[in-house]
């Protein structure tokens, strides 16, 4: 499994040059042209660069700046902006903004996050993303909002093994937004046998706060977030005392590659 490591503005430069996965977000690329450039730049060259509006980090979509990020980065996938909790209007926005995405970047792939407060509900989304919207890739949050890691994990998991059992959603790519605060998903057979690809900034933040954390998971010591640094848009403009942080791109370097081995428990 790819990981995307999702760290502030003023590390970019910081990430391993030999990352297989990032993912930006549409907002940002319109505020720093430094950010622009370097995610435009990996495109480019080819690696697999997901671009999200920060829907998530509970910013109302900007439709004007997820549009010219679609055309400055040209991105690998683009992430049609969902409506978190509802399904319906999950697939309106879809609709709309998937011709948007095509006709400025052709040959980006198009991703769906499917919405329901069932799996059952969350499938029939995903099944209509797919049939509807024809996208190639489907993301699957982790439901940070339900305050317990274990549940979402939980529920994470009942649902990508319905997409699994779904003659629609099964050929689809599956891409975990966000990781659990164990990370166990980077240990699973089951996830690595269905994902494609995870983004996370838990490692960085580890590293940040100053209590950096090595493979292997499970990590038992409780996850600060984003919150330390202000919140979770706030986390980006974060700059780290002037010093080498090669050890900091070490740390994600062993991070990605312990994601993407192929022994796995």
């Amino acid at each position: 499994m790819l990981l995307a490591s999702i760290v502030p503005i003023s590390l970019l430069t910081y990430l391993p040059s030999d990352f297989s996965a990032y993912l930006a977000l549409s907002d940002l690329v319109l505020e720093s042209t430094a950010y622009e450039r370097y995610y435009r730049d990996k495109s480019d060259l080819g690696r697999l660069v997901i671009l999200d509006s920060p829907v998530h980090e509970n910013v109302p979509l900007d439709e004007l700046a997820w549009a010219s990020a679609v055309s400055l980065v040209k991105p690998s996938v683009i992430v049609l902006p969902d409506v978190i909790d509802s399904s319906d209007q999950t697939v309106r926005n879809a609709l709309r903004y998937a011709s948007v995405a095509r006709r400025l970047s052709p040959y980006s792939q198009l991703m769906g996050v499917g919405h329901g407060e069932t799996t059952e509900e969350f499938l029939e989304c995903s099944v209509q993303l797919r049939r509807t919207v024809g996208v190639d890739w489907l993301g699957v949050s982790l439901e940070r909002r339900l305050n317990d890691d274990k549940l979402a994990l939980k529920r994470r998991t009942e649902r990508i093994q319905a997409l699994r059992r779904n003659i629609d959603t099964r050929p689809a790519k599956i891409h975990l937004l966000g990781l659990s605060e164990e990370g166990t998903e980077l240990n699973s057979k089951f996830f690595q046998d269905c994902c494609e690809s995870v983004d996370t900034s838990e490692f960085a933040v580890w590293y940040l706060s100053g209590d950096p954390v090595k493979p292997p998971v499970p990590i038992s010591k409780e996850y600060p977030g984003r919150k330390i640094f202000g919140g979770s848009i706030q986390y980006f403009y974060h700059r780290p005392p002037v010093r080498s942080l090669d050890s900091f791109r070490e740390n994600l370097a062993d991070w990605a590659a312990y994601a993407d081995r192929k022994e796995v428990l």
